[in-house]
């Protein structure tokens, strides 16, 4: 830290230390005594990977009466297994929907979740501190991915890209608020077909 500043200063750029901290937590830079101390990403997943899942969203965009809704749809992967669980669908991912998906996910009887104790997800601001603060008391760690970092999140990335190819070639229309839940469903079920494929074909 004392260097950075130091170097500054010959620039004639005059900051704070605690502005030269934030800047690097912001671009998750270490400080120089603890970098290059931590886990490598491939010893971390092997130490833990029994008890490891992944989540992520993918998009499906929905023709309706009020036209062309975007339904959200929020799945976990089991690392270990790659069980795929659909969390959910909605076209409107805000923060109460989101604490209702962790209650489901810490489920003692069917919640993904139930047996894990980390988290893996992107920098997507749906995963809220809210969100992460409700895992984090059952004792589920969420681990957040550096920022445009998808390699490091394959299997869920991999799943994604099946679905996009596979899955939604073809658009769901929804001509009422009847056929709506209806497309829904048939999205549903779509996504589990695929689910049941891409477990059977690896």
């Amino acid at each position: 830290m004392p260097r950075i500043q130091g170097a500054l200063i010959n620039l004639d750029i005059h900051v704070s230390r605690g502005t030269i901290q934030r800047i690097l937590k912001d671009h998750l830079i270490e400080p120089a005594p603890s970098r290059g101390r931590r886990l490598s990403w491939s010893t971390f997943l092997k130490a833990h990977w029994r008890g490891l899942a992944a989540s992520d969203f993918f998009t499906a965009e929905v023709w309706s009466w009020k036209g062309l809704l975007t339904v959200y749809v929020l799945f976990v992967i089991d690392l270990a297994t790659r069980r795929v669980t659909i969390c959910g669908l909605t076209t409107n991912p805000n923060e109460s929907w989101m604490l209702q998906i962790s209650r489901n996910l810490l489920d003692s009887e069917s919640g993904a979740l139930r047996d894990k104790r980390h988290l893996i997800v992107d920098r997507d601001t749906k995963y809220s501190s809210t969100f992460r603060q409700a895992l984090a008391r059952e004792g589920i760690g969420v681990v957040r991915l550096q920022p445009r970092s998808p390699n490091l999140n394959a299997y869920a990335e991999r799943f994604v890209r099946s679905i996009k190819r596979s899955v939604y070639r073809s658009s769901f229309r929804l001509d009422s608020e009847c056929c709506a839940t209806r497309s829904l469903s048939t999205l549903n079920t779509t996504t589990w077909n695929e689910i049941t494929r891409d477990s059977t074909t690896r």
